[in-house]
C-alpha cells in the first residue's frame, strides 16, 4: 500500500487547499535544481507552520510526533548542543529500562545517518520521534543558551533534502535490530494476534 504524500495529508487535514498545493508544487518544479522540498516551500509561503508539516510527516512516516513543551533541562543535556544541532535533534526522554532507552526527536527521522549517529553517541537504544525543526532550535537555545523566545517559522535553515514527498520509506534494516526502537515497538503492538 502506497503511503499518502505530504501535500495530500495537509489537504485532508484542512491545512492547505488544492490551489496552494498546486502553487507549491509549481515552485518545486520551477526550482528543481535547488531541490526544495514541499514542506519547506509551504512554510516559506506561509501556507502552514513547521508544526503542521511535522505532524503530517509523523502521520506519513508512522513516527510519533514529540511536543517539546516542558522538557527537563537535564534530559535535553544528555547530548551536547553541537551534536544536537548537527543532526537537528533533541533528547526528549529517558527510560531506565531494562534495557535503557533514550527518546530523541529529529527534524528528519528518515535520516538514518543522524539516527545512527545519535544512537552511537548516547550508547543506548533510541525511541525515535519527529518534531518541528523550529521547536528543536528553540528548545536547544532555551536549554543551552538561556534564550527564551517563541519559535519562528523562518528561524530554521534546513538541508534541501528535508521534508519532501520522496517515495522512500522510513527503513531500519541497516541497523542492529536491538539497537533502534522504532514507533511500532513504542506502542507495544506486536502485530496481528
Amino acid at each position: 500500500m502506497a503511503r499518502a504524500k505530504l501535500g495530500e495529508i495537509l489537504m485532508q487535514r484542512g491545512v492547505i487547499d488544492a490551489a496552494v498545493l498546486k502553487r507549491a508544487l509549481g515552485e518545486q518544479t520551477r526550482f528543481v535544481s535547488q531541490k526544495f522540498k514541499l514542506g519547506q516551500l509551504l512554510v516559506d509561503m506561509k501556507a502552514c507552520s513547521w508544526e503542521q508539516v511535522a505532524e503530517a510527516l509523523a502521520e506519513q512516516q508512522a513516527v510519533p510526533y514529540a511536543n517539546l513543551e516542558n522538557l527537563e533541562d537535564g534530559i535535553v543535556k544528555l547530548v551536547p548542543i553541537e551534536v544536537c544541532e548537527k543532526w537537528q535533534a533533541v533528547v526528549v526522554g529517558r527510560d531506565p529500562g531494562p534495557p535503557e532507552q533514550v527518546s530523541v526527536a529529529f527534524a528528519d527521522p528518515a535520516d538514518l545517518v543522524a539516527v545512527d549517529a545519535l544512537r552511537l553517541r548516547v550508547g543506548r537504544r533510541l525511541k525515535v520521534f519527529i518534531a518541528a525543526p523550529n521547536r528543536i532550535k528553540a528548545t536547544l537555545d532555551r536549554v543551552f543558551r538561556g534564550m527564551v523566545s517563541e519559535p519562528t517559522q523562518s528561524s530554521v535553515s534546513l538541508d534541501a533534502d528535508l521534508f519532501g514527498d520522496a517515495s522512500s520509506t522510513l527503513a531500519v534494516e541497516h541497523f542492529d535490530p536491538g539497537g533502534l526502537n522504532m514507533p511500532d515497538q513504542l506502542t507495544g503492538d506486536s502485530g496481528p494476534d
